[in-house]
């Protein structure tokens, strides 16, 4: 390589290392943790921590087999590192984050070329669909397997060259830390490069001209095993362990039931992803629809008259952005459980789609680099990091009961529509039993007599404003001190 094509690789990724740096971090820990995902899985690392047990996640002592356990190891280590803090909830989320855009402009690179590369990975960084709810800066998990799809993808790509086919194991380690990560969804990390090679292989044979890449059976024995040992063992531990319990949560309920029904009431229509994407992106999602439409016309001319199919460039780089998108927009749609975050694993696939038309001259280039600037300015403008951080009684109460009150005592939610079902809410719980430290115990007005006439035992108290009036009849009422908390009211004793 050139010094020029050093300085043309290195500078793109140096400016999009620290713009990605800056998106990820920056007041990455002032906006409180959310309800549901993101406090459940910072209360089961939590949990992991204070327990010393690394092997079995429990929620709030119970345990826990939704979801595989890689993620909750990064989260605790991050909370030995850092403390229970929000940042910390979100370290290792947003440094996958950061990778995510450096992989995405490695594949765009070695599809296209750097600018389309870096185009795309630069749109990507600051993209609503990226920074939206559930996904980059925040406690959830989605964009840690999305890092290792990418990397999967990546390495897949690299072993597309003769002499370079042992990247082909290595996608295989990225499958398989996709499955260890998030499971059934991991499996995506599979049937791409599966898919596309079976194409690329029916594209060859078609046209009578050799791949540029040879697999030999170590390469994919290796992936297989990579993929296996990885992604299954945790699967193999957790069934041996739990059995009936595993089979019923994990396999019947996480996943059976998210393909038959509704989970938890998450339903929408077939074009539901279609429509949030419109709705989140538009522009992208037009320039990646159009360029699609372009190419699927235009391959679509090798069955009307196959004499011509020698003449029409089948990419590799195109079969394998149609086979991430298809296969992706197809299961998710099919899947009967609706959630805007599902189309994360996909959303590379179209910027790179939609940023391959600064491959083109003329109108396409034209359009394309307008769109580019227009788009930058827009997204500088609506970055989430610029709205106020809302507020969190939860964490106010927990930063003055702190310090103040025996560690590991009880407090008692009382009217604060922060439980469910009997449980506290996860957020709500973990800035109280981690940051308190206290115990919180939700009850409703039939309970009051009894926690308040022991108000040696359970001298805190936490409830909205409105809910103080309850209380002020009891004699012990005069011996507590109100300290307000936003819309709550803290009452010690």
């Amino acid at each position: 390589m050139s010094l020029f094509d050093r300085v043309r690789f290195t500078l793109p990724l140096l400016l999009l290392l620290l713009v990605s740096v800056f998106v990820m971090f920056y007041r990455l820990g002032e906006a409180p943790l959310n309800d549901w995902d993101e406090g459940i899985y910072a209360n089961i690392s939590a949990e992991m921590v204070q327990s010393g047990d690394w092997l079995h996640m429990t929620l709030m002592g119970q345990p826990w087999l939704e979801k595989p356990l890689l993620p909750f190891w990064l989260n605790a280590v991050s909370f030995k590192l850092f403390g229970f803090t929000e940042f910390a909830a979100r370290f290792f989320p947003a440094l996958a984050g950061i990778g995510c855009v450096l992989l995405l402009y490695g594949i765009g690179r070695r599809l296209f070329s750097w600018y389309v590369g870096f185009w795309a990975a630069l749109l990507f960084s600051l993209s609503p669909l990226f920074l939206d709810y559930h996904m980059a800066r925040s406690g959830d998990h989605d964009v840690l397997f999305l890092f290792w799809l990418l990397a999967s993808t990546y390495a897949f790509v690299r072993s597309w060259h003769k002499g370079a086919e042992r990247w082909l194991i290595l996608s295989g380690v990225a499958a398989g830390f996709a499955i260890f990560t998030r499971g059934t969804l991991g499996i995506f990390a599979i049937i791409i490069p599966l898919l596309t090679h079976a194409l690329l292989k029916f594209k060859a044979r078609l046209r009578r001209t050799p791949l540029d890449y040879h697999y030999r059976w170590y390469h994919w024995t290796g992936f297989a095993l990579a993929t296996l040992i990885i992604g299954g063992w945790w699967h193999v531990f957790a069934y041996l362990v739990y059995r009936e319990q595993f089979i019923a949560v994990y396999i019947k309920e996480q996943f059976f039931s998210r393909i038959t029904g509704p989970l938890q009431g998450h339903a929408g229509p077939w074009w539901f992803y279609a429509r949030y994407l419109w709705n989140t992106e538009p522009f992208v999602t037009a320039a990646a629809a159009l360029m699609s439409l372009f190419w699927i016309v235009r391959y679509s001319i090798a069955f009307v008259a196959p004499a011509r199919a020698k003449k029409i460039r089948f990419t590799a780089a195109i079969i394998l952005l149609m086979v991430w998108v298809a296969s992706f927009a197809f299961v998710i749609s099919f899947m009967q459980t609706k959630l805007s975050w599902y189309v994360l694993g996909m959303v590379p696939a179209l910027y790179l789609i939609a940023a391959s038309a600064l491959k083109h001259t003329g109108v396409p280039r034209a359009f394309a680099t307008i769109g580019v600037v227009a788009l930058l300015v827009f997204y500088g403008v609506r970055l989430p990091h610029w709205d106020p951080a809302p507020s969190a009684p939860a964490r106010d109460a927990a930063a003055l009961i702190r310090g103040n009150v025996p560690e590991n005592g009880f407090l008692i939610l009382y009217r604060t529509a922060q439980w469910n079902f009997g449980r506290v809410l996860p957020a709500t719980y973990w800035y109280l039993r981690y940051r308190g430290p206290v115990e919180p115990i939700a009850i409703d007005q039939e309970n009051r007599e009894y926690y308040f006439e022991r108000e040696e035992t359970y001298h805190l108290w936490l409830m909205q404003k409105d809910a103080v009036s309850d209380l002020e009849g009891y004699p012990e009422f005069s011996t507590f001190t109100r300290r307000d908390v936003g819309d709550w009211v803290l009452l010690e004793n």
